[in-house]
């Protein structure tokens, strides 16, 4: 844990180096040379405070691969050059080199992570990122959030379990099999872990090896804090016997919702409160993932399990029954676990259930409509060269790396030359550019892709959390769904998933290019930058499902933003 003793005002710095270790995390017996951070996996977490200066140098180890570090759901304004894209806001880091992030976190306090942003490394060069408020309390005492105090959010301790994903193969061999002219298809991971751990096969595992375990005491209230750290599966969480409470998405405060399970898609984050019962030390209690959104439909996973394992002594007056749901052994969990057909997959999930408790959200939220709206279609495509890349709105994915300078760079220095296309495009800049003060609405549109597959897509906005606006089946078409709004209640974040949402009227058919479904979210352009925004399905971005937003510093008609 890397908390350093903090002076009024005083920079709080951390250093990072990446390098190369070999990982058996599944106790497989397979080992694999692996870029992580601080030789560990998951990396070290970083906690700071609201408000005040933070310096991360990142020393890359590595010998034959760039990297960068992206903070990831954390705003960067006023320090886009901060925000650890290649191309975008700094060159990758070559081998031996260095970077210096230097930022402040504006009014947000919740749980983050950061993570590589080159090829595949940011399946294990990650850590957890968590923003404490000065006061010690659950939000910044200047910032004008309500309370959750109001809501009655209380808690005597916090734990962090970061999912994650591991393959029997090294990512360099999968980078060049996905970018390759043999691609076919995305192979789900071989195990799936909890904080960096989890066993492929009981059978002949070590004694030695263990699943990860949350340890608790009896009578008390636990924030969780989950970070989905894994880079291609949806993720159910549901812990056994245990309800949990959301009082978190995405780095921001929601008003209190209990749930039997939480949807995680790649990136997201969730604070749930746990309420402990009285149970006796030793009782341990399964924590289970299951796969959901993917075309066989849901499904437990092989290996993604974990222990909320109880500690300290219970109170014996009021013993609780427990002889049902504490486990000796992760085999007992089809015993156990409800059947998967009771957790159905239901398009928007409970996301229009959850309320913001941000001014900022609920401001952006009442507004009637958007001064621009940019539609990002995303489809697979062969290439000449017989690989697979995706299309944005009909282009090739951009070569950012033939500028001679960042985009961000570009923004500062070189003029703008003529006007965007009928979609907001810019070719020769190669972003779509918007301007100081809009309202920005982006839709995220899914299409079928080859085989009649429609499956979801998380996508990211950098630079920015987003309001949910809605979501629909089908395309958007701008003239019938302009006004149309799904989410009466603001929730703001960071990562939002177009779902498979194919029109059931759809006198098409079901074929490889129609729509099915769409997700519309709104950005307040008050935070100048050149921001990513993509799929945080890792293998989709590397093949192109990316878009870069130019937010420059003036209006639309020349002056400065306030």
């Amino acid at each position: 844990l890397l908390l350093l003793a903090q002076a009024v005002h005083a920079v709080r710095r951390f250093e990072l180096t990446v390098g190369l270790q070999l990982l058996d995390p599944d106790c497989s017996g397979i080992q694999i040379a692996t870029p992580v951070v601080n030789g560990q996996y998951p990396g070290p977490a970083l906690r700071v405070l609201e408000g005040e200066p933070i310096e991360v140098l990142v020393h890359n180890a590595l010998p034959n691969a760039t990297t960068t570090i992206h903070f990831h759901g954390i705003g960067q304004n006023g320090s886009p050059e901060a925000d650890g894209v290649p191309y975008f806001s700094q060159q990758p880091i070559q081998p031996g080199g260095s970077f210096l992030h230097r930022f402040t976190v504006h009014h947000q306090v919740g749980t983050f992570f950061y993570h590589a942003h080159v090829g595949y490394q940011e399946e294990s060069v990650q850590g957890p990122f968590i923003v404490h408020a000065r006061n010690g309390r659950s939000l910044p005492g200047h910032y004008p959030y309500r309370r959750l105090e109001e809501y009655g959010v209380r808690y005597d301790a916090e734990e962090i379990l970061m999912l994650g994903e591991w393959w029997h193969q090294s990512q360099d061999v999968r980078e060049d099999y996905l970018l390759g002219p043999n691609f076919v298809f995305d192979a789900g991971s071989d195990s799936v872990l909890m904080n960096g751990r989890t066993i492929y096969n009981e059978t002949t595992a070590s004694p030695t090896c263990q699943y990860t375990s949350i340890h608790v005491q009896p009578n008390k209230k636990y924030r969780l804090r989950v970070i989905g750290g894994q880079s291609f599966r949806f993720f159910g969480l549901r812990i056994l016997g245990h309800t949990m409470t959301i009082i978190e998405v995405d780095g921001e405060p929601v008003k209190p919702y209990e749930t039997d399970f939480i949807e995680i898609a790649t990136a997201q984050r969730f604070s749930v409160i746990l309420d402990t019962h009285n149970y006796s030390a030793g009782s341990r209690f399964i924590m289970a993932l299951e796969y959901r959104w993917r075309g066989q439909g849901p499904a437990y996973t092989e290996n993604g399990y974990g222990y909320l394992e109880y500690d300290g002594d219970s109170d014996e007056d009021e013993d609780e029954d427990d002889e049902d749901a504490v486990v000796t052994n992760i085999s007992d969990r089809t015993a156990l676990l409800p059947p998967i057909a009771s957790i159905p997959e239901n398009i928007d999930w409970i996301w229009p259930n959850l309320e913001s408790i941000n001014p900022k959200a609920i401001h952006l939220h009442k507004q009637k409509s958007a001064d621009r709206t940019l539609i990002l279609r995303a489809m697979l495509y062969q290439t000449p060269q017989n690989t697979s890349r995706y299309l944005v709105n009909g282009r090739p994915p951009p070569d950012w790396s033939s500028m001679g300078m960042t985009l961000l760079e570009q923004m500062e220095q070189v003029p703008v030359q003529r006007e965007p296309e009928a979609d907001g495009y810019d070719p020769q800049r190669m972003t779509y550019p918007i301007y100081a003060g809009e309202v920005v609405d982006l839709v995220f549109q899914n299409a079928i892709a080859a085989g009649d597959q429609c499956i979801a897509h998380p996508w990211h906005t950098h630079g920015h959390s987003h309001v949910m606006v809605a979501t629909g089946a089908g395309d958007y078409i701008h003239e019938i769904h302009k006004d149309v709004i799904t989410f009466t209640k603001p929730l703001y974040k960071d990562v939002s998933t177009i779902y498979p949402n194919v029109a059931s009227n759809d006198s098409l058919g079901v074929y490889e290019g129609v729509g099915c479904g769409w997700t519309k979210v709104r950005i307040l352009a008050d935070n100048p930058g050149v921001w990513a925004t993509h799929c945080h399905i890792t293998s989709h971005m590397l093949q192109g499902k990316m878009a870069a937003i130019e937010e420059r510093p003036h209006s639309r008609h020349g002056r400065h933003g306030h």
